[in-house]
């Protein structure tokens, strides 16, 4: 939810964490404030190389296995897609919100953002599949009032999920 006006940064939290595991990351979408940090810890057993390559941010943490590297801040918010240099399948996504009022849905679908102050917001939306949006697409404004239990709902159709190109098995030989 974007306000009007953009209050300041909220309290300091957390690092959130992308973990490496199975040759895969997890979760597949993270969503945090701009400003705020994330880590990438490695459970695997083989390296990986994080990198970024997305306007908002651009690193790599070359090449580490079983240990957690100092966390990465972003400052500038915009999708930012993940990638690992040895295992292309890899990738995930982080949403850097450039407001305090962002929420990630459940598997049901559904959001919920509380201590929303009265003004009006403009509704913002993101989803790595999104084909496109159903009925009244965005943007949207809903007007908060007074501590107002708001329902806003959208519908989406999502592209088809691409299986992974990853091998197992014989086929794959000694690649790790």
């Amino acid at each position: 939810m974007k306000p009007e006006t953009v209050p300041p940064l909220s309290a300091e939290t957390a690092p959130a964490q992308i973990i490496q595991k199975g040759k895969q990351f997890l979760p597949l979408v993270t969503v945090i404030q701009a400003g705020g940090k994330v880590e990438f810890p490695n459970q695997d057993s083989v390296q990986h190389h994080v990198y970024l390559f997305s306007k908002p941010k651009r690193f790599d943490i070359p090449l580490y296995k079983q240990s957690t590297p100092k966390p990465v801040v972003f400052e500038t918010a915009g999708v930012v897609i993940l990638s690992c240099n040895i295992h292309d399948w890899m990738k995930a996504y982080i949403f850097v919100a450039g407001t305090p009022y962002f929420a990630k849905s459940g598997l049901n679908g559904v959001a919920r953002i509380v201590g929303l102050p009265s003004g009006k917001f403009q509704v913002e939306f993101w989803h790595p599949r999104l084909k496109k949006f159903l009925g009244n697409g965005l943007p949207q404004f809903v007007d908060i009032k007074d501590a107002s239990n708001e329902v806003f709902s959208l519908s989406i159709e999502l592209k088809k999920e691409i299986a992974s190109e990853r091998t197992t098995g014989a086929e794959s030989g000694t690649y790790q």
